[in-house]
């Protein structure tokens, strides 16, 4: 059964990191993560049992096999926008102190879901629907803040699959954000009136 919660520890941090940088071409590694979730942020991480096909393709990307593991993971920073999408940083290493996170900022109005990242077993299946609908309402609850938007690459069926879930194509791309990535530029989905829906 998935459970959720925001603290990964000891080989955990290691299949984090690998998932990460098989899915956005990145070199994240251990202490890394273990700075990105110190920072005080949101977070959500998803456990599940592993699969036949979680053990083949952890042992793929070199790494340990345990009988429950991160399957998923949720990031976000904050910021403050002032409602005006102009203000989100024009590139991921700006948004996110390049790669290293920060501690979160005070007075800030605006959470950025940074990404949202499997298991490539997991893909295509049920475990980001669940990690994502468990976000939307933790978040709702357990956050103060007034603007929630993405970080989404800009690739057609990524925003079909946020508008799913209650976002807002807002027709803003920034050109070339995330450059290590196959699609360089990414779109911000604004989830901000359906979480306050949950709020209310």
């Amino acid at each position: 059964m998935m459970s959720f919660t925001n603290i990964a520890k000891g080989s955990d941090l290691d299949v984090l990191a690998a998932v990460l940088n098989d899915s956005w071409n990145t070199k994240v590694d251990a202490a890394t993560m273990r700075l990105r979730l110190s920072s005080g942020l949101p977070f959500v991480i998803a456990y599940d049992d592993a699969t036949v096909e979680d053990c083949e393709c952890l042992r793929s990307l070199g790494l340990t096999v345990g009988s429950r593991i991160p399957v998923g993971i949720l990031e976000t920073i904050d910021l403050i926008s002032r409602g005006s999408y102009a203000n989100v940083p024009l590139t991921y290493d700006a948004l996110t102190n390049n790669g290293k996170w920060r501690k979160k900022l005070d007075g800030s109005d605006t959470l950025i879901f940074v990404d949202v990242t499997l298991l490539p077993s997991r893909r295509g299946k049920d475990t980001g629907r669940m990690l994502m609908s468990y976000a939307l309402v933790y978040l709702a609850k357990n956050t103060g803040h007034s603007y929630f938007w993405t970080y989404t690459p800009d690739i057609e069926k990524v925003k079909r699959w946020h508008e799913g879930f209650g976002a807002i194509y807002s027709h803003h791309v920034i050109q070339n954000a995330r450059p290590f990535f196959r699609v360089p530029s990414v779109s911000l989905m604004d989830y901000s009136h359906y979480v306050d829906s949950l709020r209310k």
